[in-house]
């Protein structure tokens, strides 16, 4: 039955929100515009659907005409700021984060994107102490330990990494990222067989996972298990072409199995994807001045290894729901 009413319109277009049908709750959303007051309403649903959607500018514009006509709806601005997290306008999102706080400081979720934003500027101690504070309000917060331990592994403080991520597993052991960074720790401490069971564990639980699949890539090349390490890699690439770090370890699993000009070929595409990456550009040239020569040389790709977390849309949950 074809709603009569805007307040039938509006019950209707939440509905397909919660359905998951954006588009038509776009089309619903306009129909229900009535008074001011419901345009506030109507904005803050299409932003969320726009948002939904990954049409980041679109849910920026209604957000945030529904808060200069209700200013201090927390919900919009805790919207308006993952609008911007996603869109990439970080500081913005750590303003509208910290207005969201100021009104509602006892809900967690305002202090996270906050942390996510200062993660993303590598401003590691502040991302540490905003996830502190989540953390004071919700012990049992995995997603934050999780990205609390990955915090620490670019500060540089492995123990507290650790520490982190194991509080994280202990909560859910099934967290896919968690594992991840488990994996990505032994790693780094050179436990390439332990690594390679936690890699495994996240990519059972999520075989997309384009961070496990590259670095379980990697760490079989330096295992000199060649072929599985380029399948491996070659997954990564096939779900995420412009992965550009994914391209990086290619050239580095080139390079351990004596595959030199293949390996200048993915240092070339990582480089195309995105310039001027130092460890890229050395490893590149690197590889170039071996041409033609006997080397057996492994490169350690482990510095200023960057792929932890780097990709917010595969480590944080994207939909946003009408909050009650």
């Amino acid at each position: 039955m074809q709603p009569k009413s805007a307040e039938e319109w509006h019950e209707k277009a939440c509905l397909l929100l919660k359905l998951k049908q954006y588009e038509e709750a776009i089309q619903a959303f306009d129909k229900s515009k009535s008074s001011e007051s419901d345009s506030s309403t109507t904005l803050y649903g299409k932003g969320i659907a726009y948002f939904n959607s990954h049409r980041y500018d679109e849910a920026i514009n209604c957000l945030e005409k529904s808060i200069c006509i209700i200013p201090f709806n927390h919900r919009a601005l805790f919207a308006l700021s993952s609008a911007y997290l996603r869109a990439g306008n970080l500081e913005k999102s750590i303003e509208y984060s910290s207005k969201a706080t100021v009104l509602r400081p006892d809900i967690p979720q305002y202090r996270m994107n906050t942390a996510n934003a200062f993660f993303l500027l590598e401003k590691y101690e502040e991302s540490i102490d905003f996830l502190n504070k989540v953390l004071l309000l919700d012990q049992g917060n995995y997603v934050a330990w999780s990205w609390k331990g990955a915090a620490h592994l670019k500060n540089d403080q492995p123990k507290e990494a650790n520490y982190s991520i194991e509080r994280a597993l202990s909560i859910n052991p099934m967290h896919s990222d968690s594992l991840f960074c488990k994996g990505y720790i032994l790693s780094k401490e050179h436990r390439c067989e332990e690594a390679l069971e936690y890699f495994d564990q996240a990519l059972n639980l999520d075989p997309t996972n384009v961070k496990a699949l590259t670095k379980r890539g990697f760490v079989l090349s330096h295992l000199s298990r060649h072929k599985e390490a380029m399948e491996s890699i070659e997954k990564a690439i096939s779900l995420n072409w412009g992965n550009s770090k994914s391209w990086y370890y290619k050239g580095i699993a080139h390079l351990n199995a004596g595959e030199h000009e293949k390996a200048v070929e993915a240092f070339n595409t990582s480089l195309e994807i995105k310039p001027g990456v130092p460890r890229v550009m050395r490893s590149r040239s690197c590889v170039m001045s071996k041409l033609g020569k006997e080397s057996d040389a492994k490169i350690d790709a482990n510095i200023e290894d960057t792929i932890l977390y780097d990709d917010l849309m595969e480590t944080y949950e994207c939909e946003i729901k009408i909050l009650e």
